[in-house]
């Protein structure tokens, strides 16, 4: 085999979208609490970026004040609907903590885009005990 065929048996890996952003630091990253039954608006994409979740970590918080087991359907909208949904169940109760709650932990090779402009939000559909969540990603050019 020439060296030029050598070169054409490699595959080539791209990003959906431009990569490169006009900001200073193109990376983001957003972290809280959100209570049952609730939204937590995170923040609104600039005017001139679209940005993009590649990270998201989901934990039952731990502390539902009662008897109930945690049962709560997480997800990630946007202007748009929702980009992604998650389950998350703990069925270990005791003295009011939860101990073996499940966690979600997912990268996305391509990301979830969030349009220019747009606002993005976490919202906990659970009836009985809070999440955690950490969602990263970096700025892209439209």
């Amino acid at each position: 085999m020439s060296f030029l065929g050598y070169l054409l048996t490699f595959s080539a890996h791209a990003f959906p979208t431009n990569t490169v952003s006009t900001t200073s630091n193109p990376i983001f990253a957003f972290g809280g609490q959100t209570s049952a039954s609730s939204t937590s608006t995170l923040a609104t994409a600039p005017s001139d970026q679209r940005m993009i979740i590649t990270d998201v970590v989901i934990t039952i918080a731990g502390n539902g004040n009662q008897s109930n087991t945690c049962s709560n359907r997480v997800s990630i909208q946007t202007g748009a609907g929702n980009m992604a949904e998650f389950m998350l169940v703990s069925d270990t109760f005791y003295g009011d903590y939860y101990l073996r709650p499940t966690q979600v932990s997912h990268s996305y090779r391509s990301g979830i885009p969030i349009e220019p402009s747009d606002s993005f939000g976490i919202t906990n559909h659970g009836s009985y005990c809070a999440i955690s969540f950490s969602l990263s990603g970096y700025y892209a050019k439209p």
